[in-house]
C-alpha cells in the first residue's frame, strides 16, 4: 500500500485532532475588503450612465434613435433579477393537447423529426392516462396542429396542461422546452418529477409555420401510471408573478422561474478632439448572451457566448470632438442554460485609449518556469500591435512592498518580444501566503514611452504526480474545494467587484482552499480575489460541446463555430493568474454523445487550441457517465470524475499512471467525510470539489428537502444543494464540513420537527433541515434529534447540566445523533480525549425577541459604484443574543449617499422582489440588505422597520475612493 500524502494544513488538522488540540486547518481570519476594478487613463472603467430598455425595439442601433424614455443605470446589470414588467399585449394561448395523437413507448431522437413516419404508432385521445404505462419508461406522442390565422406571425403559448411525470416539447423538430428532469438528462440518472406543474411553453414565431405544424412530446413516467392530466380547478392554474419570478416562466426550475428575453443598452459619450489618431477599444467583461454591438450605427460584431470577455476596435468609426453612441442588443431567448444565467451586460466595461502602436489587449504573458526559495526565472512575452519601428520593451518587476526586484529590456523586432528576468529570494505564491508581484511593461520608441501596462502575477510552480498528486512549489497540496456558479445570490448575476470578493472571502473563511469555476469563465474580479486570498482555481470553459443540454444553449452548431475564438478569449484574459492551476474543458461531456471517436476528436481539437494560448496548465473535464470511454477520458492530462469514487478505484487498477481529481462530490450525509478520507488516502487523487459551495439561483429541483407527497418546483427559485445559503450564511452541511477540515472544533445541529403527521423526504444533494439553535417553543417534552459533530475521540451532550448522551467518533464517523426531549436552557456538547475536555460548543435558548440589530460587513465603504455594504439584519433578545425561531415582516428605508441594491433572506421558496423594500421577511432570525454607494462621499443611512419591533438604524460612512 502506498503511503498517504497530505498537505501541510491537512496534516495539521488530523494530527492536532488526534492530540486533542483542535484548531483551524486552512485559514485564520479573512478580513473583508474591497479591491476596485482597474481604472486608468489608458483603460477607463466605462460603467456609468448607460440607458436601458427591456424588450426589443426596431432601429435602436441608429445614432438618432430617441432613447429619452429609457432608464438610466450604471453597470454591471442583470435584468432577470428585476421585477417582471407588465405585458402591454398578452401572448396568445393555444390549448394544444385535446384531440387525437399517435404514441409509442421507447425513446429516440428521430421521433421529434417532422419527416419521421409514425404511421405504425397507436392512437390515443388526450388528455388521458397512458394505457398500460410502466414505471421508468419513456413514451413519445406526435400530432399535427394548425395555427389559427389570428396567431400567425406571433409568439404563441402552448398550454399542455399537466403531465405525469417529466416531458420535453418539440415544435417542427426543434426543442422548445422541458419540465422536470428525466434520467437521460441528469448525469447520475436521477429523475425529478414535475407532475403537479402546468406546462406552458412559449413558442417563438419563427418556429411556427402557416397551416400545419408538427408537435412532438417525449414523456418519462417515473412511478405509477403516466398521464396527461386534466386541467386544474378554476383559479389553481392562474399565472403568479412575484418580483422577478413567474410560475409560468419558460425556464422553469432551470432558470429558477425567472425570465430572460431581449434588452437594449445605449451609451452617449464624447472623445476629445485632441485624441484624433488614437486607437480606441471597448471591452465588455461579459454579456449574457447573443449580443450585437454598434458604434455610431456601424455594426461591430455578434457574440453568442455569455461568459467570455469581448473586445471591439472602435477606431475606424469613433468621432473625436463629437458625440458617439454605443448600442448593444442582448438576446436571452428561450431556455439557454441549465441554471440561472441572468441577462444583460452583467460585468464591467472598459474603454481603452492608446497610440497607434501599442501593447495588445492581454498582450503580456508571464511565465514562471523555474522558482524556489532562492531564485526564480520570470519570462514575459509581450505582443505589440502597430508600427514597431525603433521600439523596445522595458520591464520592471515590483514586489508587494513596491520595490523593484528585477528589470530589463528587449528590442521589438517581431509581433511577440520575449524577455526573461531573474528574481532573487522570491516570495512564492501559495495558499497560505498569496504573495503577488506587478510587472510594469513599457513600450518605448527611442526614449519616449508610448504605451504602458501593469500586470499582476505570482511566482509559483505547479505539477501533478501519480505519487504525490498536485504539487504547488514542489509541495503536495490536496485541493479541498467547492464548485461555484457565477451568480451573486440576491444580486443576480451582476458581477460587482465587492460581491465577487465577498463570496470567496466566505469560502476561505470556511476552510476551502480551492474553487471550481462552474461551468464557465468567471469575471476578472473573481480571479483577482482568488489570487489575493490564496484560493486554487479549477477554471472551466464550457458546459456543453456538440450536444445541447437545453434547447437554446451554446452547444451544438454554436459551439462548433465559436469554441476556438472563445478558448482564445478565455485563456488570453486569464493566463497570468497564479491561482489558476488547472483548466477544465467541459462538464459532464460524453453522457449523450454516441461516438467516442467524435468525442475524442473534439477534445483533441480543444487541447490544440488551449496549447496556443496557455501551455503551462494541465487540462481536465468533469466526467459523469463516460467512465468507460477510455480513449476519450485518457486524453485528459488529469482525469476528472463527478461523484463516482468507485469508478476512480476501478479505473486506477486499469490505468495506474492516471492523475485523477474529483471534479464534483456530494454534499449530503456522511459523503463529505467519505470524500475527504478517500482523497487523503490516495496519492493519485489531487483533490475534490463539493457540489456546491454556495446555493445559486436556478436548478431549483436540486438539493430540496420536501415533505412527503411534495415534489420540487414552484415556488423554489434556488438550488438548495449549496452548503452556504443564498445570502452567504453557512448551512448545516457547511458546519459539518468545517469540522472535517478543522476550521471548527465542534458543532451542534438540531433537526427541525416536520409538521404533525408529515415526514421529510431528502432529495439528491440535500442536507437535512438542521439548524444550530436551541429554541423550539411548542415542542416542550418532545424528543428532538440533536447531531453533535466533532473529531474528538469521545463526545458528551448535556442539557441544563445533565448528561443526556455520550458517544465516540472514528475516522469515518464524526457525528453522533441523540434524541433529547426539548426543554429551554443550555445545550452543551463536549469533546473529550483521555477523559479530558478538549473542546465544547454551547447552544442557549434566547430570551423573547425585542429588537433588530444591523451590522455591516464593512464600515466605512468607498464611493466606488462597484463597492457594496452587506448588512446583516438580525432579530435579537434583550441581551443581544440572536433569536432564530419565528419569521417577521421587515421594511427597508435607505437615505443619503447610496441606494438599496437588494434585500432578501436564505429561504429560497420565499418568492418576492429583491428590489421591494416594503415586503421583506426574516428567516431563521435574519435577512440581508445590500447597499450600493451612489458615487459620492457621505453617509448611507439604513432603517429597518417591523410591526413587531422598534425601528433599527445603521449609518455606513462612504469615503472618497
Amino acid at each position: 500500500m502506498q503511503p498517504a500524502r497530505r498537505s501541510a494544513s491537512r496534516t495539521a488538522c488530523i494530527v492536532a485532532a488526534s492530540l486533542g488540540i483542535l484548531g483551524a486547518a486552512f485559514c485564520g481570519e479573512v478580513a473583508p475588503r474591497f479591491v476596485p476594478p482597474p481604472d486608468t487613463p489608458r483603460d477607463r472603467i466605462f460603467n456609468e450612465a448607460w440607458l436601458f430598455h427591456r424588450g426589443d425595439v426596431d432601429g435602436a442601433e441608429a445614432v438618432d434613435f430617441d432613447d429619452s424614455g429609457w432608464r438610466k443605470l450604471d453597470l454591471p446589470h442583470d435584468w432577470s433579477v428585476e421585477p417582471i414588467p407588465s405585458a402591454s399585449e398578452p401572448t396568445p394561448v393555444l390549448e394544444a393537447i385535446p384531440g387525437e395523437w399517435r404514441y409509442t413507448p421507447g425513446d429516440s431522437d428521430a421521433y421529434a423529426a417532422p419527416g419521421f413516419d409514425d404511421g405504425g404508432w397507436k392512437k390515443i385521445t388526450l388528455p388521458a392516462l397512458i394505457p398500460d404505462s410502466k414505471p421508468g419508461t419513456y413514451y413519445w406522442f406526435r400530432r399535427e396542429i394548425e395555427i389559427p390565422k389570428e396567431m400567425e406571425g406571433k409568439d404563441v403559448v402552448f398550454n399542455l396542461g399537466r403531465i405525469d411525470d417529466c416531458d420535453e416539447f418539440y415544435v417542427n423538430g426543434e426543442k422548445v422546452g422541458d419540465t422536470g428532469v428525466m434520467p437521460k438528462n441528469q448525469p447520475q440518472g436521477n429523475c425529478t418529477p414535475a407532475y403537479r406543474e402546468t406546462r406552458r411553453y412559449t413558442v417563438p414565431a419563427h418556429l411556427l409555420k402557416p397551416g400545419k405544424n408538427l408537435l412532438a412530446i417525449c414523456v418519462y413516467n417515473n412511478k405509477r401510471t403516466g398521464a396527461f392530466l386534466p386541467p386544474k380547478a378554476d383559479g389553481e392554474d392562474r399565472a403568479v408573478v412575484a418580483g422577478p419570478f413567474s410560475n409560468q416562466a419558460l425556464g422553469g426550475t432551470h432558470s429558477g422561474f425567472t425570465v430572460g428575453g431581449t434588452g437594449w443598452y445605449r451609451k452617449h459619450f464624447k472623445v476629445d478632439a485632441a485624441d484624433a489618431g488614437k486607437h480606441f477599444e471597448i471591452l465588455f467583461g461579459g454579456i449574457y448572451m447573443n449580443s450585437d454591438v454598434w458604434i455610431n450605427g456601424r455594426h461591430l460584431g455578434f457574440h453568442p457566448y455569455g461568459y467570455t470577455s469581448i473586445p471591439y476596435d472602435l477606431t475606424p468609426f469613433i468621432k473625436p470632438g463629437g458625440e458617439n453612441v454605443l448600442a448593444v442588443r442582448v438576446r436571452n431567448e428561450g431556455i439557454t442554460s441549465r441554471w440561472y444565467p441572468g441577462s444583460g451586460i452583467f460585468r464591467n466595461v472598459w474603454l481603452t485609449k492608446t497610440g497607434p502602436a501599442h501593447i495588445r489587449r492581454w498582450g503580456v504573458q508571464i511565465l514562471t518556469p523555474e522558482a524556489d526559495e532562492k531564485t526564480a526565472k520570470v519570462t514575459l512575452n509581450t505582443e505589440v500591435e502597430g508600427d514597431r519601428k525603433d521600439c523596445t520593451v522595458s520591464v520592471q518587476l515590483i514586489d508587494g512592498q513596491g520595490r523593484t526586484v528585477s528589470e530589463g529590456s528587449a528590442k521589438v523586432d517581431s509581433e511577440t518580444t520575449p524577455l526573461t528576468l531573474t528574481v532573487q529570494k522570491p516570495d512564492l505564491w501559495s495558499v497560505e501566503h498569496p504573495s503577488l508581484y506587478t510587472a510594469k511593461v513599457e513600450l518605448l520608441r527611442g526614449r519616449e514611452v508610448i504605451d504602458s501596462v501593469e500586470e499582476p502575477f505570482g511566482i509559483r510552480t505547479i505539477s501533478y504526480s501519480v505519487d504525490k498528486g498536485f504539487l504547488l512549489n514542489g509541495k503536495p497540496v490536496d485541493m479541498w474545494g467547492g464548485c461555484l456558479h457565477h451568480d451573486n445570490g440576491i444580486l443576480g448575476s451582476a458581477a460587482f467587484d465587492r460581491a465577487e470578493y465577498r463570496k470567496l472571502e466566505i469560502m476561505k473563511r470556511n476552510g476551502y482552499n480551492a474553487v471550481r469555476a462552474s461551468h464557465n469563465p468567471m469575471s476578472d474580479a473573481f480571479y483577482d480575489a482568488c489570487d489575493r486570498l490564496g484560493l486554487l482555481v479549477m477554471d472551466e470553459g464550457f458546459d456543453q460541446w456538440m450536444v445541447k443540454k437545453t434547447p437554446q444553449d451554446y452547444g451544438g452548431d454554436t459551439f462548433e463555430k465559436w469554441h476556438a475564438k472563445d478558448v482564445e478569449l478565455w485563456l488570453r484574459r486569464t493566463r497570468n493568474h497564479p491561482s489558476i492551476v488547472i483548466r477544465s474543458l467541459g462538464n459532464e461531456i460524453g453522457n449523450r454523445e454516441k461516438s467516442e471517436d467524435g468525442l475524442a476528436r473534439v477534445l483533441a481539437d480543444l487541447k490544440t487550441e488551449v496549447a496556443k494560448w496557455d501551455p503551462t496548465r494541465p487540462v481536465t473535464g468533469g466526467t459523469a457517465q463516460a467512465f468507460d470511454r477510455y480513449k476519450y477520458l485518457g486524453l485528459y492530462d488529469v482525469k476528472g470524475y463527478n461523484y463516482r469514487e468507485d469508478k476512480i478505484e476501478e479505473n486506477h487498477k486499469l490505468y495506474p499512471d492516471w492523475n485523477v481529481i474529483c471534479t464534483e462530490s456530494f454534499p449530503s450525509g456522511n459523503a463529505q467525510l467519505n470524500t475527504w478520507n478517500f482523497v487523503n488516502d490516495r496519492p493519485w487523487v489531487s483533490g475534490s470539489f463539493v457540489w456546491s459551495a454556495f446555493e445559486y439561483i436556478g436548478e431549483s429541483w436540486s438539493g430540496q428537502v420536501t415533505l412527503n407527497g411534495e415534489e420540487p418546483g414552484w415556488p423554489s427559485y434556488a438550488a438548495a444543494c449549496g452548503l452556504i445559503d443564498i445570502t452567504g450564511t453557512p448551512k448545516g452541511g457547511q458546519l459539518f464540513r468545517n469540522v472535517i477540515n478543522g476550521t471548527s472544533n465542534m458543532e451542534i445541529l438540531v433537526l427541525e420537527p416536520p409538521p404533525a403527521g408529515r415526514t421529510y423526504k431528502n432529495k439528491p444533494w440535500s442536507w437535512p433541515n438542521e439548524y444550530p439553535y436551541w429554541d423550539w417553543k411548542g415542542f416542550e417534552g418532545q424528543p428532538m434529534e440533536v447531531k453533535v459533530i466533532s473529531r474528538a475521540p469521545e463526545v458528551r451532550l448535556k442539557l441544563n447540566g445533565k448528561v443526556v448522551g455520550t458517544g465516540t467518533t472514528a475516522k469515518d464517523r464524526i457525528a453522533n445523533v441523540f434524541k433529547v426531549p426539548y426543554e429551554p436552557g443550555e445545550l452543551v456538547a463536549e469533546g473529550l480525549k483521555d477523559g479530558k475536555v478538549v473542546c465544547s460548543k454551547t447552544l442557549k435558548t434566547p430570551g423573547k425577541p425585542v429588537a433588530i440589530r444591523l451590522t455591516s460587513d464593512r464600515s466605512p465603504i468607498t464611493a466606488n459604484r462597484d463597492d457594496l455594504a452587506f448588512v446583516s439584519v438580525e432579530v435579537v433578545d434583550a441581551g443581544g443574543e440572536p433569536v432564530k425561531a419565528g419569521r417577521y415582516k421587515v421594511r427597508y428605508k435607505v437615505e443619503g449617499a447610496g441606494t438599496l441594491e437588494a434585500c432578501g433572506n436564505g429561504l429560497h421558496t420565499d418568492v418576492y422582489s429583491f428590489r421591494n423594500p416594503e415586503d421583506g421577511t426574516t428567516w431563521h432570525g435574519r435577512s440581508l440588505a445590500v447597499l450600493r454607494p451612489d458615487g459620492t462621499p457621505g453617509k448611507i443611512r439604513l432603517t429597518v422597520e417591523s410591526d413587531a419591533f422598534p425601528p433599527a438604524h445603521l449609518t455606513v460612512p462612504v469615503e472618497k475612493q
